[in-house]
């Protein structure tokens, strides 16, 4: 059994809080592009992430992003009755969701690839690091 140092700890835990940053990031454009693909309710949401393999998609991330998109403006909640229970909340786009949607996916995507090329240029991604 390996112990890790304090220090090897204070790091690890950093790199998660920034990892984890930036997936909080991401987030809101995930669950925007679902919802304009089609009318979306929360556990649908959080089910096509987790099946995507996004670390973050569970109940304490993803419902109360939806409740912040939709004091924006961004998104619209509506009641749907559902065989399998009570009633679900569905949440639809609206216009000013669609705009926000394509600035942020576009300049996330700018920064991912800026980035991108900038490491790869310098850093074998495919060495292997020895500890």
């Amino acid at each position: 059994m390996v112990l890790e140092t304090g220090y090897e700890v204070r790091v690890r835990r950093e790199m998660e809080e920034r990892d984890t940053r930036l997936l909080k990031g991401t987030l809101d454009i995930c669950l925007l592009a679902m919802i304009e693909e089609k009318d979306c309710y929360g556990y649908e949401m959080i089910s096509t992430l987790r099946d995507k393999g996004f670390p973050l998609a569970n109940e304490r991330s993803v419902y109360p992003l939806l409740g912040r998109l939709e004091l924006d403006g961004l998104i619209e909640g509506y009641l749907q009755a559902s065989n399998d229970g009570p009633a679900r909340k569905y949440y639809r786009i609206q216009p000013e969701g669609c705009t926000r949607l394509r600035e942020r996916a576009r300049r996330t995507f700018e920064i991912y690839e800026l980035a991108r090329e900038i490491v790869t240029e310098r850093v074998d991604l495919e060495q292997q690091v020895s500890t």
